[in-house]
């Protein structure tokens, strides 16, 4: 029971993490897209 406990709560940290990872790179992912547009919006403007 004791060893079925422990498996739960590492199951739960692994799951936390997992979470937390998608979190970053989805943070990430929209930092990219924003820094993409802005230098295309700078590029236009230069041309301009």
């Amino acid at each position: 029971m004791i060893c079925f406990s422990f498996e739960k709560v590492e199951l739960i940290g692994i799951g936390a993490n997992l979470i937390f990872l998608g979190v970053v790179a989805y943070v990430l992912i929209l930092l990219i897209i924003a820094l993409n547009l802005s230098i295309k919006v700078l590029r236009k403007k230069l041309k301009e």
